[in-house]
């Protein structure tokens, strides 16, 4: 799993020998934890039902993204102070069947100690570092990365501001296509956008920086 996450949050994309050559999941755009991970998933779903369906009953998309939800719902649920920490649970994001069988399989996960990194999270940084040091990534790549792994704001989050109101965007959506769209606001972090097709979706506003026509 962290082999197909690695993948995912430098920018690689992923692969599966069952599509045909040069399709790719998610190539040239890194996904962070400040990204609509939940929207992602469903992408995923969409790609695989147009590109081919994963014979590994869900390791190859599906649980790597389940498992940066839940990584990213654990440390919202451990920044609250005092007894409020104690009190809050994460939301849990919607899961498929194959969700719930690994949870079921899978033994409980040690918390990590306030201010520590888990095991996972380490493995992907020094595999982000090497990529970076073997020239497989550039400099801002590897920032991004590293900041959506230690949940900081990304380059590209902190860039954004209201002034992208009336910027133009171009987004590819699995199975439909290339759209067009219009930024309409931006609020606590989110665009709004009216696409080409009548649609008017929220998207993070890190998410949005990397889909900007001009």
């Amino acid at each position: 799993m962290i082999r197909q996450i690695t993948k995912l949050v430098t920018g690689v994309g992923v692969d599966y020998h069952r599509w045909p050559a040069g399709v790719v999941f998610r190539k040239g755009e890194p996904v962070t934890l400040q990204d609509d991970l939940a929207q992602i998933k469903e992408d995923a779903k969409e790609f695989e039902a147009e590109h081919g369906r994963d014979l590994g009953n869900g390791w190859l998309l599906n649980h790597p993204l389940q498992k940066m939800i839940l990584f990213r719902d654990h440390l919202a649920a451990t920044k609250l102070p005092g007894k409020a920490r104690t009190k809050t649970k994460a939301v849990p994001a919607p899961s498929s069947d194959d969700d719930e069988e690994e949870a079921a399989a899978a033994p409980p996960e040690a918390k990590p100690a306030k201010g520590t990194l888990t095991p996972e999270t380490v493995r992907a940084i020094r595999e982000v570092k090497k990529r970076f040091d073997e020239g497989e990534i550039d400099e801002a790549t590897y920032k991004e990365t590293k900041a959506g792994l230690l949940n900081k704001p990304s380059p590209a989050a902190v860039d954004a501001t209201p002034s992208l109101v009336g910027r133009a965007v171009r987004k590819k959506f699995p199975g439909s296509g290339w759209f067009d769209g219009v930024i309409q606001s931006v609020e606590d972090g989110r665009c709004e956008i009216a696409w080409s097709d009548g649609a008017v979706k929220s998207m993070k506003d890190s998410a949005v920086a990397k889909i900007l026509k001009d």
